[in-house]
């Protein structure tokens, strides 16, 4: 309960009031649970006040001194603190909403739980604020400075906070559907798990921001800077990325689809095992992106450079060609490897156990005495589409291609086409005793498929014979 002396100087005015402060500077005044609605409070010195569950609503507190205050669980309803000192102080679950707070110092303020709905703290200071739970629904922080600041799991749905300083603020877990982050600095946030669909980031900068697992999807981040951002599993399902700089970030696992691209900066990016189904990559940088096990098809790809600002213009219009050409384009070392192995590969295929595989080891060696290199490919086990795949593109980059049917009644399904379309020569083979030539090896030879007779060894020398026999001089 409120002192009632202290209540009695308060009712005499704010000078009144702040005389007795300063006479009295020792004395923490008790005003907790005290009704003050709709009293003028202008420029009172409330610092340290313990005001605790005092009804506040559409009080006159402009520029009021309430640094350290006591102000859990209070009615600030409607109140009017422009430029209100603050900070520090502590308003826990505070009924806030509709409160002006335009340019208030709220530096290291306890706020968690507190209720501002629709409140304006537009150009307020809350650097170090504790903002956590609470609940801030079209609130404005337009141009606020909230650097350090704790905004876990507030709910912060169509909020503004356009061009305000966020620098390292933690709003995991966030609900920021809607909300105006445009030209926001958002330097070093971590935002892991929060909502943002439908946000509006556009020219926002969030270099070296933590957002895995964050929800963008319809997003608007035209123009953002996420140079360096943590974005794993991050969703971006139809967001808005046109112009956005992606350089050096990490969207491992990231969903792209139907994302909008355009012209962004993809620079030395990683988009490992990312979903792009749908995605637009027109007029990118692309130097250095990284996409294994990507997924999805884009729904286009077009003038993507790969070299570098200042280098000579090297464009594709495939992110997977773009891969390998700028392996060949960058590195000595693999364009000479890229030159050795073309046509110089024997690929050797077969249900290869530890055993056989180990019996192999002549073969390889009599095929590298020719300077050719051989490449074993194991048909054990389910051949899916990416085998075959790969099979497809070893064997046109294959001197010979050489098929062991030991063992095998049929080939694999998955093998017919791209066995049927191998431009090398396939030499077909058998163990004595342990298979024939496939029946279906008749209607692709009709076809002009380049299959040798088959051969019949009885060892892995006898293998190598046969293979050496079949090379081409």
């Amino acid at each position: 309960m409120a002192s009632a002396e202290h209540l009695d100087i308060l009712k005499q005015g704010a000078a009144a009031w702040n005389r007795w402060r300063r006479d009295a500077p020792g004395v923490v005044p008790d005003l907790s649970d005290a009704d003050l609605r709709h009293t003028p409070f202008e420029g009172a010195e409330f610092a340290g006040a313990n005001l605790s569950g005092c009804a506040l609503s559409q009080a006159d507190l402009v520029e009021a001194r309430m640094a350290g205050a006591a102000l859990d669980a209070s009615d600030l309803q409607e109140a009017v603190l422009l430029r209100a000192e603050l900070t520090e102080a502590s308003l826990r679950a505070a009924n806030m909403q509709q409160t002006n707070l335009r340019g208030a110092r709220m530096m290291d303020a306890d706020l968690q739980e507190a209720a501002l709905r629709d409140a304006d703290l537009s150009g307020a200071d809350l650097t170090g604020a504790d903002l956590s739970d609470a609940f801030m629904f079209n609130v404005s922080l337009r141009a606020a400075v909230m650097p350090e600041a704790t905004l876990q799991r507030a709910n912060l749905y169509e909020a503004v906070l356009a061009n305000a300083d966020l620098k390292n603020v933690d709003a995991s877990g966030a609900n920021m559907r809607d909300t105006d982050l445009g030209e926001a600095d958002l330097r070093g946030a971590v935002l892991n798990g929060a909502d943002l669909k439908g946000a509006r980031l556009a020219n926002s900068d969030l270099r070296r921001a933590e957002l895995v697992g964050v929800d963008l999807s319809g997003a608007d981040l035209t123009g953002a800077n996420l140079n360096q951002c943590n974005l794993r599993r991050a969703i971006f399902d139809g967001a808005t990325l046109v112009g956005a700089d992606l350089s050096d970030t990490g969207l491992r696992e990231a969903d792209l689809t139907g994302a909008d691209l355009t012209g962004a900066d993809l620079s030395n990016a990683s988009l490992i095992a990312a979903r792009l189904e749908g995605a637009t990559f027109r007029d990118c940088h692309a130097h250095g992106v990284s996409l294994w096990a990507a997924e999805g098809v884009p729904a286009a790809q077009e003038r993507l450079r790969i070299t570098p600002e200042g280098a000579p213009l090297i464009a594709v219009d495939d992110l997977s060609l773009a891969l390998f050409v700028q392996l060949l384009c960058g590195s000595a070392a693999v364009r000479a490897v890229v030159e050795e192995l073309r046509a110089k590969i024997v690929l050797i295929c077969g249900r290869y156990d530890d055993r056989r595989y180990a019996d192999l080891d002549d073969v390889r060696a009599a095929i590298h005495a020719r300077g050719l290199e051989p490449v074993v490919f194991d048909l054990r086990g389910q051949v899916t589409e990416e085998t075959a795949a790969a099979f497809a593109t070893l064997g046109a980059a294959s001197k010979l291609v050489v098929l062991d049917m030991s063992d095998t009644g049929r080939p694999p399904e998955a093998l017919v086409a791209p066995l049927r379309a191998t431009r090398a020569p396939t030499l077909p083979v058998v163990l004595r005793g342990r298979g024939n030539e496939w029946r279906e090896m008749h209607a692709w030879r009709a076809d002009g498929a380049s299959i040798l007779p088959i051969q019949e060894y009885a060892d892995a020398a006898g293998l190598a014979q046969a293979i050496g026999a079949a090379l081409p001089a």
